[in-house]
């Protein structure tokens, strides 16, 4: 798939003649588990990245990439695999608010539930109750597990309806937990994230979604998640 990537010697020379725009280029890239990727930029330099993005947003941005291809089973795998992922990366920053090191994280808590999807969902509404109070924590219906479970586990082909459906699910999900993360553990970021980060993955996500125009989300939502984060900075400003 496409990423975007920076050569730092065009940028160089491009500063050195009054120009700072960055020279951004899309290059195709195979992904894997690795974070660093080489690469050679439109003037030959040989260029070396760390690629700064969680794992759950980059199995989102394959899933968005699946959905152009029209690969919509692939498409649903990606959204679940990114929703996992996301829970994981929730329970992290949270377990880390109340006093956790990522290690007594990873082997007290992840570990025992790395390969159960339903306790990973299991604690994650547990933990989302206990640090909002709020009694219906953004997870699942019934009917996306389900139909879920029949894409991923009894090899069926979903229509290209189902699969929007899917992914406008997932996206709010994440959204949401995002959202719930900035807004009660701002103070407990260090050393993970930082809330300005959660607000550019954030946007990053919807850009993604409404710049590749692949996607139907609800607009409405889309509104009143970055309207709250906006209110959130404008409170702690005049703080």
């Amino acid at each position: 798939m496409k990423l975007p990537f920076t050569c730092p010697q065009c940028d160089q020379e491009n500063r050195e003649n009054g120009n700072f725009i960055l020279s951004i280029e899309q290059r195709d890239v195979i992904i894997t588990n690795q974070i660093t990727y080489e690469y050679t930029c439109s003037k030959g330099h040989q260029c070396f990245c760390v690629l700064q993005i969680e794992r759950f947003e980059m199995l989102y941005k394959l899933a968005i990439h699946e959905f152009l291809e029209n690969n919509f089973r692939a498409c649903v795998i990606n959204c679940a695999a990114a929703l996992e992922r996301f829970y994981e990366f929730f329970l992290q920053v949270v377990f880390h608010h109340n006093g956790y090191s990522s290690e007594t994280f990873y082997e007290e808590i992840w570990l025992p539930i790395k390969d159960r999807s339903k306790r990973q969902e299991d604690l994650f509404k547990d933990t989302f109750i206990e640090l909002t109070s709020i009694e219906k924590p953004p997870v699942l219906k019934d009917t996306h597990r389900k139909f879920r479970n029949h894409i991923v586990h009894q090899g069926e082909f979903p229509k290209k309806e189902q699969t929007r459906d899917f992914a406008d699910t997932i996206f709010r999900i994440i959204g949401f937990g995002l959202y719930t993360l900035y807004k009660y553990c701002d103070s407990s970021l260090q050393g993970s994230t930082t809330s300005k980060d959660l607000r550019e993955i954030l946007v990053k996500m919807i850009m993604d979604v409404l710049d590749d125009n692949s996607i139907n989300i609800l607009f409405p939502l889309v509104i009143q998640i970055c309207d709250e984060l906006n209110s959130s900075q404008e409170v702690n400003h005049k703080k």
